[in-house]
């Protein structure tokens, strides 16, 4: 949905939530969000057709499943246009630690038997012509919990 906030009589603390949406508020304000190939035959003038929309550059999280009897997760990921490799970080210590950063699909299970209760801060990110973008992919990490 679309959020709208009345700042004019104060502010609104943006959530995690809100400022997701607001990415794809002013994503969709910058012009042509169509990535269908331009058709060069139909351009009425010879000047190349640039597509001004913004290219992701990380992986949405599309679906988390939970095996109870195994005690472990199998994450789901939208592809990256581009990408050629994906990472995975966990929140641990204190620290973003890496746990993988070779896989060439779209999903990922965790090693079997986590820790029942434990909640777990997990980040995916994508390689793009070389170069893993950390910010995002930290700014939109998913948490999870054990059963």
């Amino acid at each position: 949905g679309i959020i709208t906030a009345d700042v004019s009589a104060g502010s609104h603390t943006l959530t995690k939530a809100d400022t997701c949406n607001l990415f794809y508020m002013v994503y969709s304000g910058q012009g042509s969000t169509s990535s269908q190939p331009v058709d060069s035959s139909s351009q009425s003038d010879s000047s190349s057709a640039s597509d001004p929309t913004p290219s992701v550059t990380y992986p949405t999280v599309t679906n988390i499943e939970y095996s109870s009897q195994y005690h472990q997760i199998r994450f789901t990921w939208s592809a990256v246009p581009g990408a050629d490799k994906y990472g995975i970080a966990v929140y641990l210590a204190g620290k973003w630690r890496i746990q993988t950063q070779d896989l060439t699909t779209t999903t990922y299970t965790t090693p079997k038997n986590l820790t029942p209760g434990k909640t777990y801060q997990v980040a995916f990110a994508a390689r793009v012509n070389g170069t893993w973008d950390t910010f995002n992919a930290i700014k939109n990490a998913v948490t999870v919990t054990v059963q």
